[in-house]
């Protein structure tokens, strides 16, 4: 598995998405909407987010969906 680097992670929150550990299980991790920065309404829309800029291009979206989905 991939490492999530802190300036990964510090993209991801700006964009309002992170990836989270399910139950404070590290080997169930999931990309979430990060509450704090209210950008989208359900973890879903995150997601789809997340999705649709790795297909664009965004390195940290492509690593979060190879991370999390192994593509």
């Amino acid at each position: 598995m991939n490492r999530w680097t802190k300036t990964q992670k510090e993209y991801a929150k700006k964009q309002g998405w992170g990836i989270f550990a399910i139950d404070g299980d590290q080997n169930c991790l999931a990309i979430q909407k990060d509450d704090e920065e209210d950008i989208f309404n359900s973890n879903a829309e995150a997601i789809n987010f997340v999705i649709k800029n790795a297909e664009l291009g965004d390195m940290v979206c492509k690593d979060a969906t190879k991370m999390i989905f192994d593509l």
